[in-house]
């Protein structure tokens, strides 16, 4: 929705972002299958953080080349999911740095949980509000 937001309309882009998204996603589940036991493996996570970090330069690029820039709506949606979206990479840090409440396991689970219904209910929100207006 995003790169579309900032005027991304070429199928082979769009599939691009679709495949490091989905690479992003398959670093995570690495990650959590190579951490099953004691040992805490970074190189999923790092990777995961690498590709989602190029995702948001690639996205700003093309925020700023378009013009997006312009329009406040989009610049919203675009600052809020920028903001919400990174703070799923630090709770996985500071769940795996065991500190204050991420210590406990569930704790962790329902911060994901929080943040992923509070990232898609505003992206639901503002793309709902921005094609009402």
């Amino acid at each position: 929705i995003l790169s579309l937001l900032v005027n991304i309309t070429c199928i082979f882009s769009l599939l691009g972002f679709f495949i490091l998204q989905s690479l992003v996603i398959g670093s995570g589940f690495l990650s959590e299958k190579q951490n099953a036991g004691y040992k805490v493996d970074k190189y999923g996570l790092w990777l995961g953080y690498s590709i989602y970090a190029f995702l948001w330069v690639l996205l700003s690029f093309q925020f700023f080349r378009s013009g997006a820039f312009l329009d406040a709506s989009i610049v919203n949606v675009f600052i809020s999911m920028f903001v919400l979206f990174s703070l799923f990479p630090i709770n996985n840090i500071l769940s795996l740095s065991k500190r204050w409440g991420w210590k406990d396991y569930m704790f962790t689970e329902k911060c994901f949980t929080l943040l992923s219904l509070l990232a898609k209910g505003a992206l639901a929100l503002q793309i709902y509000g921005f094609l009402l207006l």
